[in-house]
């Protein structure tokens, strides 16, 4: 019993081996940033309890972040490509000190819109030259390229996991203290990031790990297919951040807010522990179908929902729709990488975080629409066909491409 257990282990740690000193160091930064970048979730309260603004104020002013994570998410990936991912994060690291040593002194509405947008302009920046700096840290093998993202995953998860309990715990001190805290935090964190070495993959190397690369017009074709599916399982995946607690607590009024903490708990807990191992085990399988079965796992697994009259059944759901949260956005990061060029690779991780972002936006607006109009098994159910429509995609769209290809080509 005990060598099963040793090997269990053994086989489980092996998820975290392979990467490169820089590599790791660019994995922890990304953690540092999350903890640190979870201050967000708290600006609200800030602005209302503290700042006396009115909660729609407060709500236009948080919306600019999203706005702000958009063009950031583009501009992150294009700066990539023109300069380098390393100058690209630390650049954002010392942004969002800026942004938050400002947030102190801001009490007009007008400039707390501004700032939050500069916030979620550096935060987006980040995320994209981040994932970029450590994926170009990466052997050109691909299962190790997919270990990165796993790992970048489960860290932003750590991260603000983390993020909740220490803000929860200083909260007493004062949100300024507080914006005192993270701005020093995030400064610190830029010197330490300009210390980290820069390894890159060599050119040479990095374009015969995309051999597919040959075939541009294809590539390119697929990286918008799978743009498609993160804009939609974006909409489904944003109902997480609006209507999901709202539901839960109509469903479930004996265990009230209770029931919304256990199921966010489960899922970053499952994302954490797991994700790395678990996604590993699909490396050789086809990344668009992976794509594909990932989001209809997300839309089965909200769908659920409709007929949950117990709690264990929101455990399932719960649990169902984290495993397709994992395969899906690592698959989806992963194709849009591999299937770029090597001189834009930014640029499609950036349209990746740029499209993901527009879809944190419009979702909750969508999805409290249906709320308002036909009810909460009204938005799973959206959420169900939204799995249906990317697995459809993932399954039929590059086969009839190719297919228009051949027989516009005859030979």
């Amino acid at each position: 019993m005990t060598s099963y257990i040793l090997s269990a282990c053994k086989l489980y740690l092996t998820n975290y081996t392979g990467l490169s000193k820089s590599c790791w160091q660019g994995i922890i930064v990304c953690i540092i940033n999350s903890i640190l970048c979870g201050m967000f979730y708290f600006l609200s309260i800030y602005f209302v309890n503290t700042l006396h603004l009115s909660i729609a104020t407060s709500g236009i002013i948080i919306s600019s972040y999203g706005i702000g994570a958009i063009f950031g998410g583009f501009i992150g990936g294009k700066l990539s490509d023109d300069f380098s991912p390393k100058q690209v994060q630390t650049l954002a690291l010392f942004a969002q000190a800026i942004g938050y040593f400002t947030l102190i002194k801001l009490k007009s509405p007008i400039f707390l819109v501004l700032n939050t947008f500069f916030l979620g302009l550096s935060s987006y920046l980040f995320i994209t030259a981040n994932y970029l700096f450590v994926l170009s840290q990466t052997s050109s093998e691909e299962n190790m390229r997919l270990r990165s993202i796993n790992l970048l995953s489960m860290g932003s998860n750590l991260g603000l996991g983390l993020s909740a309990i220490l803000i929860g715990f200083f909260a007493k001190y004062g949100f300024e203290n507080l914006f005192y805290i993270t701005g020093s935090l995030f400064f610190l964190t830029f010197c330490s990031a300009i210390r980290i070495k820069d390894s890159s993959t060599s050119p040479k190397n990095v374009e015969n790990a995309s051999p597919s690369a040959n075939n541009p017009t294809i590539n390119s074709f697929i990286i918008r297919v799978v743009l498609i599916c993160v804009f939609l399982t974006g909409l489904a995946i944003a109902q997480l951040s609006s209507t999901y607690s709202l539901y839960l607590q109509s469903a479930f009024p004996a265990m009230g807010l209770k029931s919304v903490s256990i199921l966010f708990t489960l899922n970053s807990l499952l994302i954490v522990l797991f994700e790395a191992p678990f996604v590993g085990l699909f490396n050789q399988q086809n990344k668009i179908l992976m794509t594909g079965i990932g989001s209809l796992l997300i839309g089965s697994g909200l769908l659920l929902l409709s007929f949950s009259t117990i709690f264990l059944a929101a455990i399932l759901s719960c649990i169902i729709y984290t495993i397709g949260e994992m395969i899906f956005f690592s698959m989806a990061q992963l194709i849009c990488y591999q299937k770029s060029l090597r001189t834009k690779k930014g640029k499609s991780m950036g349209l990746y975080r740029m499209v993901y972002a527009a879809s944190q936006i419009m979702g909750p607006a969508t999805g409290s629409l249906i709320y308002s109009q036909l009810g909460g098994n009204a938005v799973w159910y959206f959420c169900g066909v939204v799995g249906m429509i990317c697995i459809t995609i993932c399954i039929y769209a590059p086969s009839i491409y190719l297919a228009g290809k051949i027989s516009s080509h005859p030979h």
